[in-house]
């Protein structure tokens, strides 16, 4: 969720959750705009937005020119950190503590039994690693060099213990 949805958005927001028929996360990304200037390269050729009878979006606003917050790496970083939660820990998106730990979040790794139950060999891990970066490197959700490290990752990684 970018910086710019969040106000508008949040009363719809649901909370984060580890029921296994229900996983969910919501990324707030600060300082992030909904419009960046990246959908531009991504959208319909100016002439076909107005021959769909649309306003071509504007560069600049009342503030000066749109929005240069990359939102890219943090939608690689979300992909990376999903790929990772959902095998192997629970993810928290804010902690207790001193100064910034309340927007530091936190990890809770799975213990030994719930990894052997969901992965009994370091194989079957893999295999389910590799099954679905390669389904969402095919739904395009993924690109093929993020899906290649991903798999590489969990080759190495100690998974069940």
């Amino acid at each position: 969720m970018s910086g710019s949805d969040d106000l508008r958005s949040m009363a719809a927001r649901l909370p984060d959750s580890d029921t296994p028929s229900d996983r969910l996360r919501n990324y707030e990304i600060a300082g992030s705009a909904h419009a960046t200037p990246d959908e531009l390269n991504f959208a319909a050729a100016p002439a076909d937005i107005i021959k769909g009878s649309r306003a071509v979006p504007p560069m600049d606003c009342n503030e000066g020119p749109r929005s240069r917050f990359p939102n890219g790496p943090a939608f690689n970083a979300i992909l990376k950190n999903l790929d990772t939660w959902v095998p192997t820990s629970t993810w928290f998106g804010n902690s207790t503590g001193a100064s910034f730990c309340s927007i530091a979040g936190h990890e809770v790794p799975f213990d030994k039994a719930r990894l052997k139950v969901l992965y009994p060999t370091h194989d079957a891990y893999v295999r389910a690693v590799t099954n679905d970066v390669q389904r969402l490197v095919a739904e395009r959700a993924l690109t093929k060099e993020d899906g290649d490290a991903l798999i590489a990752e969990a080759k190495g990684a100690a998974v069940p213990f």
